[in-house]
């Protein structure tokens, strides 16, 4: 048996190769979004590794609360440090 072929007229042909365009195109999409999701999955899991390691660390939940002699002794000591004296003159 033979394969008789119809000839295609103007319009499938345009049909067809439209069609051949959007799948070409659709292919380039998936690729570009198939490299964004990937790239988001490993961004996702440092993060991931990054927030386990912050849990591991041990801080503590809230800051010591420093009676008024400390505060006053830690402030004179940075004063101190940058040449001020307590009642506020220049150190040398």
């Amino acid at each position: 048996m033979k394969n008789n072929k119809v000839p295609l007229s103007e319009k499938e042909k345009s049909d067809i190769a439209y069609l051949k365009n959007l799948v070409r195109e659709l292919r380039s999409e998936n690729a570009k979004l198939s490299k964004k999701t990937a790239r988001l999955e490993a961004k996702c899991e440092t993060l991931g590794n990054r927030v386990s390691v912050l849990e591991k660390l041990k801080v503590p939940k809230q800051a010591r609360q420093l009676s008024d002699y400390e505060f006053a002794r830690r402030i004179a000591f940075l004063l101190n440090k940058v040449g001020v004296n307590i009642n506020g003159e220049k150190g040398v």
